[in-house]
């Protein structure tokens, strides 16, 4: 199974913002502006999720980037297919929870802004993706149910956990999401 751990801010239903859904943690950007890009990460638009994750790194002429070559692509292959993509966020006192997944996403090299904002992510200024999938491949656990604690991912908000050593936790996550689909 290729994979992405993907650490994002915590919200109850990553639908966009509302009174009783607001985005914490996430890092600095977040604490500034109470918003995020990973806000709508679980509101479908026409069968289809559209994801954020911020990148790690600096950034290049196109911005920052998904080392999408770890997950399979060429070297200049826009986007790789066939990737789940694990959410995660700090849930402090456990640590890092899977929130939800895509299985069988588009995981892009380059931010993908939309030519037409979906009405949802038009509301909450969200003006493009890095991941897509299938509404049908994506599963956004509830916040009692989060309580799969991922180990080893470090302070980087993406993780490609492709070190033999990574290897029985990618196995039991893949047993996670198969055992909660």
């Amino acid at each position: 199974m290729t994979v992405l751990f993907c650490r994002i801010g915590m919200m109850k239903r990553y639908q966009g913002r509302t009174v009783d859904d607001q985005i914490t943690g996430g890092g600095a950007y977040i604490d500034i502006n109470k918003t995020g890009h990973e806000i709508c990460n679980f509101l479908e638009h026409e069968g289809t999720l559209f994801g954020y994750v911020e990148p790690p790194g600096p950034s290049t002429a196109s911005g920052k980037r998904i080392n999408i070559d770890n997950l399979g692509a060429s070297r200049n292959d826009p986007a790789v297919s066939g990737v789940t993509v694990v959410w995660t966020t700090l849930r402090p006192p456990f640590g890092n929870v899977i929130v939800g997944w895509y299985r069988d996403a588009t995981v892009y090299r380059d931010f993908q802004e939309f030519s037409v904002s979906p009405p949802g992510h038009q509301r909450n200024n969200i003006p493009g993706y890095r991941i897509s999938a299938l509404a049908s491949q994506g599963r956004l656990l509830l916040p009692e149910e989060r309580t799969f604690v991922v180990k080893g991912m470090g302070q980087a908000n993406l993780w490609y956990a492709r070190s033999p050593k990574d290897a029985a936790l990618v196995q039991r996550v893949g047993a996670y999401i198969d055992e909660h689909n």
